[in-house]
């Protein structure tokens, strides 16, 4: 997207803003809906941000393709796999749905990644590395691992250096050096001349098993053991469900973040009635009677305001906008839920003093913030509140400038209340002719 295409964009949304808010204020003056004019003001910018973003995305798509590729140089060997086993080098890799590699000889590696994926009767002189749904590696001659990632993996029949498993199934029954699993249940049938590493929930060692070394990990229970089966120490540590609870609704938790969230916004609301006595109270007067007004601000600024960061960081020039009103946005967000709670607080507390009010409602919100399912509701609607309540001054404060000049006055400039030597009697009257 080109910098003329942007600057073309913000120049149709300042168009759009600048006549919304003269329709605005005409609807103010002559009584006619306001809230509809914000709503259309939204409508109405987004739809020319559109018009003016949208004919360029497709230039801007092939522009970045076209980037792409020249930014890269494909090399002859890079993509080498076809439907059958595919040279890369030394290795054979491939990737697709369903392979079975038989009787194959690989002068390195096996890299493979499927639904499912087979080995058999396969002498490699490197590693197998593979990534499916379901992994069979059985009579494979392997010279060093066996790395596998999978929903069901079973090796058997096959020698390898060390085999590491990652599977909900896993089965081992061939001879390797070392073995690691990881696992929800784990059945070890075959022989490991040094140590085994395990996890999983079940671990079932067969009676073919033969360990040298120790068994090592954790287990989600007692581990069955074959009456024939060999193995070294056994390091298992038991862990059970309660060991590891799932999250649930801890009530010493939440009372404690809900009492240090009410600290903090009684705080920001103490605070926030102190350094702003006159916003605060405009806010309540504001909620109290143009709440249509501050919702429907609120709603449409808390839209707007991301879409207006992301287009102001789309050009260099407008970067240092775009800072100023992160950084705004940043501490409205803080200071939301004391501003809220203090403007709230001289509506709900009608009876206490301005600071024990805030203080009050502060305490409440700050507690409810931090309840949950409903507290990242309750912290959005006091940054809409407050977010409103900065638009709609913002708003007013420019009306009622453009109609603060005073009107002439018509009719006798020169009347008994405004005459500064008209003699006045004890009624603050102008004495009256005697009649006969």
């Amino acid at each position: 997207m080109t910098a003329i295409t942007l600057l073309a964009a913000l120049a149709l949304i300042v168009l759009a803003g600048a006549g919304i808010a003269a329709w605005a204020l005409n609807a103010r003056k002559t009584g006619a809906n306001a809230p509809g004019a914000l709503a259309g003001a939204a409508v109405a910018i987004a739809a020319a941000g559109t018009l003016a973003i949208a004919p360029a995305m497709p230039a801007f798509a092939a522009d970045e393709s076209h980037h792409a590729d020249d930014d890269h140089t494909w090399s002859t060997d890079e993509i080498a796999v076809d439907d059958a086993s595919g040279m890369l080098g030394d290795d054979i890799v491939w990737f697709g749905q369903s392979k079975l590699f038989t009787k194959t000889a690989a002068p390195n590696d096996i890299l493979a990644a499927g639904q499912s994926i087979a080995v058999s009767s396969c002498t490699v002189s490197g590693s197998i590395r593979a990534a499916a749904e379901d992994i069979a590696i059985r009579g494979a001659d392997v010279a060093h691992s066996i790395t596998l990632a999978a929903k069901d993996a079973t090796v058997s029949d096959t020698t390898a250096q060390a085999v590491a498993i990652a599977a909900g199934d896993a089965s081992f029954s061939g001879e390797c050096n070392a073995l690691y699993i990881c696992a929800e249940h784990a059945v070890i049938d075959g022989t490991v001349h040094g140590n085994v590493v395990v996890n999983a929930d079940s671990v079932r060692l067969g009676p073919n098993a033969r360990i040298e070394g120790a068994v090592r990990g954790s287990a989600g229970d007692q581990p069955e053991i074959a009456s024939s089966a060999q193995h070294g120490a056994l390091e298992l540590s038991i862990h059970t469900q309660d060991d590891n609870p799932e999250p649930a609704f801890n009530a010493v938790s939440t009372l404690l973040a809900a009492i240090y969230s009410a600290l903090a916004c009684l705080v920001t609301a103490a605070a926030a009635e102190w350094l702003a006595r006159k916003h605060t109270a405009n806010a309540a007067q504001l909620a109290k009677t143009r709440t249509g007004y501050l919702v429907a601000s609120g709603i449409i600024g808390a839209i707007a305001a991301p879409v207006a960061v992301i287009i102001l960081c789309c050009l260099v020039i407008t970067l240092p906008l775009a800072g100023a009103a992160t950084f705004a946005l940043i501490a409205l967000t803080i200071v939301s839920g004391g501003f809220t709670a203090a403007a709230l607080g001289k509506l709900v507390f009608k009876n206490l003093g301005r600071f024990p009010a805030a203080i009050a409602m502060g305490a409440i919100l700050g507690a409810a913030c931090a309840l949950p399912y409903v507290g990242k509701p309750i912290a959005a609607a006091c940054f809409m509140f407050a977010l409103g309540y900065s638009i709609q001054n913002a708003f007013l404060g420019l009306t009622n400038r453009n109609e603060g000049a005073p009107t002439p006055q018509t009719g006798n400039p020169v009347s008994a209340a405004t005459a500064p030597d008209a003699p006045q009697n004890g009624s603050g009257n102008p004495p009256q002719a005697p009649t006969a």
